[in-house]
């Protein structure tokens, strides 16, 4: 009976939002519509290159997709300087036209919102709630931390790169359940001042004046298939802005250059004999690393230090962003697992140019937990030779 009524709920808060006309910002057409300003013009790129390593046996399903030319859109923003923001993102103007913050799959997301109750209140209400100048980053992904990364984080360092003063007016708006390295990120990356920092109450309604909107510099369309494709520079600019800004001088102990990434405490695809690296491995002066236990600035300081990392396939391996040039990297990844999720370390590691090398190894249970056996151990023996490692 619960689920009677609650698909029921579903479809009449769909058919409301439907009522709601959405902008698809990603088409020149609609952006003819308004002066919005550029932050990187329209390219094509590719990203073939030669250090990103992986079993022949296990081909990516999406090497075909992403090895192509990819066309990226441009990148701008638009300051509306009279709009209505409703819960996580959604940005009403002109006779309630909908744009979300995310600026693509609106309608979709805009559904999984379930927010119909709240823009049928708009119609009805004027909001008593009143913000100036804002800039809201606010999504149903962003509190995740791959997603925050590449898909909020990248837009704001554009934005700041080409409009520094921003930050002195401009208040960002973050969810207001954004987990600490939301805040810590924008702080320590992009040194946005932390008085500057709100975060939004869910299913809320506010009156807006100046509310600047930028885009996604992600791809994802009938080319990419399912993928996702991210450029380059997003990575890069990343990655130079954690060597400028975050400081190794005031961290208490020394980093290590060469470590092995635990996922010990999660219990899921860690590596039960981890340990057995440290052993085999003693002039590397390996080090094991929890990097639930890190601050934020410790992780991004620890990868961009670092030389060696060894890793179970988790999300921690998104801080390779912040990594330099040259870098070698062993993902171990369970033989089983659907390969989706390996095409964002892959383009990270072909945009800073890390050495990578995707790892197959059959799970010892169902929570895809790894052995380090000895067909894996002489691989990485032989990758440490060819990297004058050992």
């Amino acid at each position: 009976m619960k689920l009677f009524f609650y698909k029921q709920y579903i479809k009449l808060n769909n058919f409301i939002c439907n009522l709601f006309p959405v902008e698809d910002w990603r088409n020149k057409n609609v952006l003819k519509k308004y002066n919005v300003q550029m932050l990187k013009a329209s390219f094509s790129y590719t990203l073939k290159g030669i250090n990103y390593h992986f079993n022949k046996k296990f081909v990516p399903d999406w090497l075909h997709v992403l090895e192509n030319e990819i066309k990226q859109p441009d990148v701008w923003f638009y300051n509306f300087d009279k709009a209505i923001l409703i819960d996580k993102g959604v940005i009403l103007h002109k006779k309630n036209t909908v744009l979300l913050e995310s600026t693509f799959f609106q309608r979709e997301y805009l559904n999984k919102l379930k927010i119909a109750k709240l823009l049928v209140i708009n119609t009805i209400t004027k909001p008593k709630d009143e913000l100036i100048n804002v800039i809201p980053l606010m999504n149903r992904l962003s509190n995740n931390y791959f997603h925050w990364t590449t898909e909020s984080l990248t837009r704001i360092a554009l934005l700041d790169e080409k409009f520094p003063n921003l930050k002195e007016n401009y208040t960002i708006l973050i969810n207001h359940d954004a987990p600490k390295f939301v805040e810590e990120s924008l702080t320590q990356i992009i040194k946005w001042p932390q008085d500057k920092i709100h975060r939004y109450t869910d299913k809320k309604i506010s009156w807006v004046k100046n509310c600047i909107q930028i885009s996604y510099p992600v791809v994802r369309n009938q080319n990419t298939q399912r993928y996702y494709a991210y450029p380059a520079y997003i990575f890069q600019t990343l990655s130079k802005l954690a060597e400028k800004n975050i400081s190794k001088n005031n961290l208490d102990e020394q980093l290590p250059e060469n470590f092995i990434i635990s996922r010990r405490k999660v219990g899921s695809r860690n590596l039960v004999n981890e340990d057995l690296l440290l052993n085999h491995f003693p002039t590397l002066n390996l080090k094991i690393v929890f990097l639930e236990l890190l601050p934020f600035h410790q992780q991004v300081a620890l990868f961009n230090n670092a030389k060696l990392i060894i890793a179970p396939h988790g999300a921690g391996l998104t801080n390779l962003t912040y990594c330099k040039p040259d870098v070698i990297v062993y993902e171990i990844y369970p033989i089983g697992r659907s390969f989706n999720q390996t095409s964002s370390f892959y383009q990270i590691s072909k945009s800073i140019n890390i050495k990578y090398h995707l790892m197959m190894t059959p799970p010892i249970n169902k929570n895809e937990e790894m052995m380090i056996d000895e067909e894996l151990l002489e691989k990485i023996t032989e990758l440490n030779k060819k990297y004058l490692l050992i």
